[in-house]
């Protein structure tokens, strides 16, 4: 995943993982898009000691540059980082709306980590609720002091970074790919699934046995070749649902989402 900044027009965030994202580690880099090009915002990936000849331990940083090789320099301060290891695969990110230096990061762990640019390697909060990987996070545009996240574990799952635990828990009962809140209205949130379903919850609804849900539609199950030649194929309905990988909402439009 790579997004923009909210605050700063030339400041993004790319969400990453080794192998293809099934195994290994994940990484997060914060960049800038300078007169020179893409740059780190900052430079220090790996720190370690060294004496020199009048026996002072000198704290040297290492980067890799744009031209491949590794640059040594001495710094008094050298934790600072543009970049966030895991332990588990990176899927998605979300830029904070209220905090020009956070951004979340969606883990292959299961868990939910906010990282703060202005700080050290680990991350200022952590969220563990979901099950399996977390696909996707999103940060809700209008009331900003809330993003939700979606897993395969079957939920789509809304945060406040004020607090531990999650605030509300939708189930879609499939493994979920993708959620986001509607840009326009604080309330509604959609999300895709495994199942071919786009699903929308309106959080103003009682969630009684529905649990918000208002609207679910069928989409992407295409009709199957004919079995006889010159007879219609299998209609949609009937066919093997293919799964939904992602979505968006138009920003102008406030009814019509894209799959």
């Amino acid at each position: 995943a790579v997004k923009y900044s909210p605050f700063f027009d030339n400041r993004l965030a790319v969400a990453s993982a080794a192998n293809f994202g099934l195994v290994g580690n994940g990484r997060l880099y914060v960049l800038e898009l300078t007169a020179n090009g893409i740059v780190p915002l900052k430079l220090y990936v790996r720190s370690f000691s060294s004496s020199n000849a009048s026996g002072r331990t000198d704290h040297l940083c290492s980067f890799a540059g744009c031209s491949g090789h590794s640059v040594f320099v001495s710094a008094n301060c050298c934790h600072s980082h543009f970049s966030f290891t895991t332990q588990d695969s990176l899927y998605d990110l979300a830029w904070s709306e209220i905090h020009e230096n956070q951004v979340l990061a969606a883990s292959g762990d299961g868990s939910i980590k906010l990282y703060d640019t202005t700080a050290d390697d680990f991350p200022i909060m952590n969220w563990k609720e979901h099950n399996r990987e977390v696909f996707s996070v999103n940060w809700n545009l209008v009331a900003k002091d809330r993003f939700c996240s979606s897993s395969w574990d079957g939920t789509v799952r809304i945060w406040t970074p004020h607090r531990q635990q999650s605030l509300l828990t939708l189930p879609t009962h499939s493994c979920t790919y993708s959620a986001a809140f509607c840009p326009h209205n604080p309330e509604l949130i959609s999300c895709v699934t495994s199942d071919s379903y786009v699903r929308l919850f309106d959080l103003r609804t009682p969630a009684s046995a529905s649990n918000h849900l208002v609207l679910q539609i069928p989409n992407h199950a295409a009709p199957t070749a004919p079995t006889i030649p010159g007879q219609p194929g299998i209609p949609p309905a009937a066919a093997q649902p293919a799964e939904i990988l992602t979505h968006d909402w138009n920003k102008y439009r406030q009814t019509v989402l894209a799959t």
